[in-house]
């Protein structure tokens, strides 16, 4: 079932490429009536985009070492006795 379903996505998605790149008009304009002529017109993307850095604020937090936190005692615990104490 997966492999019928990716195959038919195969099929739309190059059928739609086909259409996309064979579709023109008589008067060889866009319409903007006609989905296709749309769905090109949005896929355009200028030739020399101006991409222009945004500046981004970053968060930065100190912690002061100052006071060091005591280091934690290993404790070992002796067992004498090998069984519980009677309840």
């Amino acid at each position: 079932m997966k492999g019928w379903l990716v195959a038919l996505l195969l099929m739309l998605l190059s059928l739609e490429g086909g259409i996309s790149l064979a579709h023109k008009h008589e008067d060889g304009k866009l319409h903007l009536d006609c989905s296709v002529c749309v769905f090109q017109a949005s896929q355009q993307v200028g030739a020399n985009p101006s991409l222009e850095p945004q500046r981004a604020d970053f968060l930065v937090f100190y912690l002061d070492q100052t006071h060091s936190l005591p280091k934690p005692r290993q404790v070992a615990s002796k067992h004498t006795l090998p069984r519980a104490p009677p309840a």
